[in-house]
């Protein structure tokens, strides 16, 4: 199987053409499968969303409420 880098444009100098930009939700897995697909040649980023009335693993109750957005930066430079 193709690696996802070798599906997308190169250039001359054999890096992404244009660099993509990634940002997923907080799934734990997509931070480390960007980091094997891409490493550091995608701005990756990540949406984090907190919520209100957490569990004791840190999952939302029932009764939870998303509470705002923060945004983690793991590669490049994503825009505001």
């Amino acid at each position: 199987m193709k690696s996802v880098k070798a599906k997308l444009a190169l250039d001359k100098a054999g890096q992404l053409s244009p660099g993509p930009e990634i940002v997923a939700d907080c799934l734990k897995a997509y931070e480390e499968a960007g980091e094997i697909a891409f490493g550091n040649e995608a701005d990756r980023a990540m949406l984090v969303r907190p919520y209100s009335n957490i569990s004791e693993d840190g999952k939302p109750t029932p009764a939870g409420r998303y509470t705002g957005a923060e945004r983690r930066i793991f590669s490049g430079a994503m825009p505001e």
